[in-house]
């Protein structure tokens, strides 16, 4: 079975561990991935990304989850072509799909993709504290 072949872009400070994605079934596709994002300040917005080329065609839907409700985490799809958070923050990039909730300790996005599209998920802090994050992958 095909493996999703994705690593986390470190941006700021990011740890954690990749892993393989697997299938669920023929007609569905599941990965996840955890890591941190580092503190941001009124300058600096820190963030983190995930590379991934959809193994199938439908809708890709991403699921992000955090512990702390005091931490403000946003998340965005863009192509690959995106190169950091600074040109997604600027408005250089392309924005497939956004979450943009101020309260709770999730994000949702979700997004037609076709087979082999190359898409970047990108985890922005916008708190000045660290944050441990998972990003949950599924596309049907």
């Amino acid at each position: 079975m095909k493996r999703l072949a994705a690593c986390f872009v470190v941006v700021g400070v990011l740890s954690g561990a990749c892993s393989g994605g697997s299938p669920t079934g023929p007609d569905a596709f599941t990965d996840s991935r955890s890591g941190s994002v580092g503190a941001s300040s009124v300058t600096v917005i820190q963030g983190a990304s995930v590379d991934l080329t959809a193994p199938r065609a439908g809708t890709l839907t991403a699921n992000l989850t955090w512990g702390s409700s005091s931490v403000d985490l946003d998340l965005f799809l863009t192509g690959t072509s995106c190169a950091s958070e600074t040109a997604l923050i600027a408005g250089n990039c392309t924005i497939l799909a956004r979450s943009e909730t101020s309260v709770g300790t999730s994000e949702r996005i979700t997004q037609s993709v076709s087979s082999g599209q190359a898409v970047r998920l990108w985890i922005l802090n916008f708190s000045p504290a660290a944050q441990g994050f998972t990003v949950n992958v599924d596309i049907r």
